[in-house]
């Protein structure tokens, strides 16, 4: 990132990995903590169907959405047709000039 110009992180990052973005999101709360990924903007796509077991889709959809939250992202938007919501880290944001709370961009 660096080498591209991005030192301070990306503007926005998409997550569409088939049943991968479970485990990404608990990586990236392992490796960043309550910051969290270096990014304003997440773009999820939910790929629940790919895991198994009675109540393990909606447990690790929990799951993972309670880290983003640790991790300062918010829930800006979800299109529920196709599993995909946005989410916002409105501090990060701020600090690069950008809006400054989900109300500023909705």
């Amino acid at each position: 990132m660096k080498k591209l110009g991005h030192e301070d992180g990306v503007d926005i990052v998409k997550v569409d990995i088939e049943g991968g973005e479970f485990e990404v999101i608990r990586g990236w709360e392992e490796r960043y903590g309550a910051d969290g990924p270096p990014t304003c903007q997440l773009l999820i796509e939910w790929h629940e169907r790919f895991l198994t077991g009675v109540g393990a889709a909606s447990a690790a959809r929990r799951d993972a959405e309670a880290a983003l939250l640790r991790m300062g992202f918010t829930p800006l938007h979800c299109w529920e047709g196709i599993q995909e919501c946005v989410y916002w880290h409105c501090a990060r944001c701020a600090e690069r000039g950008e809006a400054r709370d989900v109300d500023d961009v909705q």
